[in-house]
């Protein structure tokens, strides 16, 4: 399972977040979620691609490909995205299950360092800002975003 990525200025080599796509994502999928839901898994690629570029942006979502290892845009065509939607747990069970995505990890690679999630960090300090209501939404909009699309939840 491949994560998402939008970058700032569509810049791969940079590695640092866009703000406005991740909002983007959360605003218009929310916005329009019983399309998307509906849409096949191959459409819910081009859906997103949609949505990360309304009003007039140009917010382009990549997975990072294996082989070789290149940050590709998603689309129908290379991509498909599968919703599994979360439970709630019934009032009467009292035993809780939760599922976690842990990074893949093979012999010989670097321990789990938490750091990668630094810009992602600066991000949201720059959005939340001053701590107003419209600047707390921002900050929380661009988290559901990257919650959706890269797994860091």
């Amino acid at each position: 399972m491949a994560k998402l990525k939008i970058f700032e200025g569509n810049d791969t080599t940079a590695a640092i977040p866009s703000k406005d796509g991740y909002r983007n994502v959360t605003k218009h999928l929310l916005a329009d979620l019983t399309t998307f839901l509906k849409a096949s898994d191959k459409k819910r690629s081009d859906l997103l691609q949609k949505y990360s570029s309304y009003g007039g942006s140009n917010h382009i979502i990549y997975q990072l490909t294996s082989n070789p290892p290149v940050d590709e845009p998603i689309s129908s065509t290379n991509c498909k995205v599968q919703v599994d939607e979360d439970e709630r747990k019934r009032p009467s069970v009292n035993f809780g299950k939760h599922n976690m995505v842990i990074p893949d990890q093979h012999v010989g690679d670097p321990p789990i360092n938490p750091g990668y999630l630094e810009e992602y960090v600066k991000a949201v300090v720059s959005l939340y800002g001053g701590g107003t209501p419209p600047e707390i939404l921002s900050a929380c909009e661009f988290l559901f975003g990257i919650m959706l699309l890269t797994r860091c939840r």
